[in-house]
């Protein structure tokens, strides 16, 4: 049977748990069957070397890929960065389309492609975001691009036109590995086209910033997440009353972050312990009103407060 491949590269490693090691992952895309084939490393706790960070293995291949990568064959698909679970840091995974014929090709590639553009981000967004983390940079040479190919009758492979697909790729930080059903789960959301909620897109956003410096643009970011969850909260409480223009007044009286604080408190809306005013609320005016900057121990206060909001009061991350 005719199929669509391809090698999506990571340069600099994606952290997964050892479970993924060796897995195919079915998907599908407009209806076409594929899989996302994980390589399976060379495990071998007995033999690794202490004095060393890592181990490299050039020579794996997916576990039960039955055709050939479409890099050269020494290419290396990651190392064993943890022992001795065998939590790893792989540097590609190969997806795989089925065709029905060859017929279509172009038309079914780009189609492929249009899909997986807006899938593979939107799948490592939602787990950095469960999983409080960033993985991926977007400033230092954000995309990797790579191309779909053809295997004809005779098992050889032959390059399709360009169709390139955008992603995210430069690893920031490997603490974290991805576990499999962390995977599924986003795979299975994106299907579904769930949106994920405004104020935790904020809180990734104001992390990302935080990483890179940018203690200004993380307090903002983060205080308004905390701003839309307050609302959240408020609106919670006051529905079982049922007098939603009481409600739009009440809102209306307490405005902006300080405003629907105070309400919280009106309305002893549980809410995690922090000093709001002296490490959320002035910094977020301070930043805002009076343009002051921002130190590194202030932006981390603030996004610890965010945190603790948004995923222990509540971890439901879409919209309805």
């Amino acid at each position: 049977m005719p199929q669509i491949e391809s090698t999506l590269v990571f340069r600099s490693g994606l952290p997964v748990s050892v479970e993924l090691l060796g897995q195919e992952i079915c998907i599908f895309i407009n209806g076409i069957r594929g899989l996302i084939c994980f390589p399976q490393l060379n495990i071998d706790t007995k033999n690794y070397n202490h004095n060393v960070d890592r181990i490299f293995d050039t020579l794996k291949k997916p576990k039960k890929l039955k055709i050939n990568t479409t890099h050269e064959e020494r290419f290396d698909w990651g190392y064993v960065s943890e022992f001795p679970t065998g939590n790893s840091r792989i540097n590609a995974i190969q997806l795989i389309f089925e065709l029905s014929s060859y017929e279509k090709f172009y038309e079914i590639g780009n189609k492929i492609k249009i899909e997986l553009d807006k899938l593979i981000p939107y799948v490592l967004e939602l787990i950095e975001i469960i999983k409080k983390t960033i993985y991926l940079k977007d400033d230092d040479s954000p995309y990797v691009d790579y191309h779909l190919a053809i295997r004809n009758k005779e098992n050889k492979l032959r390059t399709a036109t360009n169709l390139p697909i955008h992603l995210y790729s430069t690893i920031y930080r490997d603490k974290d590995y991805i576990k499999k059903s962390e995977l599924l789960f986003a795979l299975k959301r994106a299907y579904l086209k769930k949106e994920i909620k405004t104020e935790y897109k904020l809180q990734h956003s104001g992390r990302k910033s935080f990483l890179k410096g940018d203690y200004r643009r993380a307090i903002l970011d983060s205080a308004t997440a905390v701003e839309i969850a307050f609302t959240n909260l408020i609106l919670k409480e006051l529905e079982t009353i049922g007098k939603p223009q009481f409600t739009k007044k009440l809102l209306g009286k307490f405005r902006a972050l300080g405003g629907r604080y105070e309400l919280i408190k009106l309305l002893k809306i549980p809410v995690p312990k922090h000093n709001y005013n002296k490490d959320l609320i002035d910094p977020r005016n301070d930043t805002v009103h009076k343009g002051v900057v921002p130190n590194k121990e202030t932006a981390q206060k603030v996004l610890k407060i965010a945190d603790e909001l948004l995923y222990e009061k509540h971890t439901n991350y879409f919209l309805k």
